[in-house]
């Protein structure tokens, strides 16, 4: 059941669906739905319904109020990736919040990083990126701002070929050791297009308002 509410299909049936209605309803709130939807389900008579097909029903009631407003407050473009956890204790990347640009990052290993050293932390996933994307790894800020903890190669690539397992490089750039937890959040990903360069040679036109002015031409 679950996969029917990643399929393509049936998100554009939805987002559609969820469209004609605002369409017929200018006064539409799908704050008010959801609440409708969440009443509806406390309101299920046991009695007509066995125990499955009850929970059934609450599960996909559920997941379809999730789905509405997933696409309803977020309709931002979706790169679908395949993922695979290797090891047992390895988590998904996850979004804080819908609207965020990166999807945190999580060690699936416990490791003491010692001052001034760079630790390839092991996230348990490997991934399979669409041809003409990658994905980089970023720090997270709320970590840079509290620890020496730094992703020593800002940002990190994943090109579209790799398969192996996503590891970290984790710098600490403090004065203490610092030990990454299993199940710590230790950076985030995104996911960019990248066109490819083709270089065209000749004369590079330099009359512009910056021109040949390099470092610090702009002030301190």
């Amino acid at each position: 059941m679950f996969e029917t509410y990643n399929n393509p299909a049936y998100e554009a049936e939805m987002l559609e669906n969820l469209r004609m209605e605002m369409r017929r309803d200018p006064n539409f709130d799908m704050d008010e739905q959801a609440a409708a939807a969440r009443e509806f389900l406390k309101e299920l008579d046991e009695e007509s319904l066995s125990a499955n097909k009850k929970e059934f029903l609450k599960l996909a009631i559920e997941n379809s109020i999730l789905k509405f407003i997933e696409l309803y407050d977020n309709p931002r473009e979706k790169i679908r990736v395949k993922i695979q956890k290797v090891e047992d204790n390895a988590k998904l990347p996850t979004y804080a919040h819908l609207s965020d640009a990166g999807a945190d990052v999580y060690s699936c290993e416990t490791v003491e990083i010692k001052p001034g050293e760079t630790i390839a932390v092991n996230t348990g996933i490997k991934v399979e990126i669409p041809k003409a994307y990658e994905i980089q790894i970023r720090p997270r800020s709320g970590m840079s701002l509290k620890t020496g903890i730094r992703v020593a190669n800002t940002p990190g690539t994943i090109d579209s070929q790799y398969r192996g397992i996503v590891k970290v490089l984790l710098w600490n750039s403090g004065n203490e050791p610092y030990t990454v937890n299993k199940g710590d959040k230790i950076a985030q990903m995104i996911i960019s297009p990248v066109p490819m360069i083709v270089w065209e040679e000749g004369e590079v036109n330099e009359n512009t308002e910056r021109g040949t002015g390099g470092f610090g031409s702009s002030g301190t």
